[in-house]
C-alpha cells in the first residue's frame, strides 16, 4: 500500500510538473471567479502555508515527519532559536547600533 501511494504521488508531481503552466492560470482563475466561496476557507492559508514550510523543511517524507514528532526537542531547540533567540539578538544589535529609541 504504501508503494502505490508514492508511485501515484510520484506520477502526479511528475503530471503537475509538466502542466505547471496551465495549472497557475487556471488557479488564478478559479480563485477570481469563485472568491466569494473560497473566502470562507482563508483561515486555512497560514496553516496550509506552515504545513508545507515544515514538511519541505523536513525532507519531504512522512516518515521523517513521524520522526521529528516521536523526537521532539532538536525541532523545538530550532524553532525557539529561529522565532525567540534570533529576534532577541537582532533587536539587541539593532538598539546597540541605532539606539534604544531607533
Amino acid at each position: 500500500m504504501p508503494q502505490s501511494v508514492a508511485r501515484f504521488g510520484l506520477r502526479s508531481n511528475k503530471w503537475m510538473e509538466r502542466h505547471m503552466f496551465l495549472l497557475i492560470p487556471a488557479s488564478l482563475v478559479v480563485g477570481f471567479v469563485f472568491y466569494r466561496d473560497l473566502a470562507q476557507l482563508v483561515w486555512l492559508v497560514p496553516w496550509l502555508f506552515a504545513f508545507l514550510t515544515l514538511v519541505l523543511g523536513l525532507g519531504g517524507t512522512f516518515r521523517q515527519l513521524g520522526d521529528a514528532f516521536r523526537k521532539p526537542l532538536p525541532m523545538l531547540f530550532l524553532f525557539g532559536s529561529v522565532h525567540i533567540v534570533a529576534p532577541f539578538v537582532a533587536f539587541e544589535m539593532g538598539a546597540f547600533l541605532f539606539g534604544p529609541h531607533s
